[in-house]
């Protein structure tokens, strides 16, 4: 695991302890950087095109002001047009992202009730 996220679980637990709330918002905090590093490595995978899809996508993330920006590019990248130009090693990640899980998987669990 990366040790920033090692670094935000650590900081949840001590949290946990002192109240519900802090817990909560270190809770969300964590989650907002699981999903900028996730949306940072997706866009760190793509290949430079004449559209320069890449550039504008670094652009928008540089300039976001809320996290639904970061969400608008994750989603331009898995199923955009620039998907087409992911390399190689971002492939797997995506199709992680994007494949639709059976009924009794981890994940439909997890959304269930």
């Amino acid at each position: 695991m990366l040790t920033p996220i090692i670094k935000m679980l650590d900081r949840a637990r001590t949290e946990k302890a002192e109240s519900d709330a802090g817990y909560f918002d270190m809770l969300l905090y964590t989650g907002e950087m699981v999903v900028k590093l996730v949306v940072a490595g997706l866009v760190a995978g793509l290949h430079d095109d004449k559209d320069r899809r890449r550039y504008y996508s670094e652009y928008r993330l540089a300039r976001a002001d809320s996290l639904g920006k970061w969400i608008e590019v994750l989603d331009e990248v898995l199923l955009g047009p620039s998907a087409q130009f992911l390399d190689e090693m971002a492939r797997p990640t995506c199709v992680d992202l994007t494949r639709k899980t059976e009924a009794g998987s981890w994940q439909a669990g997890a959304l269930a009730d």
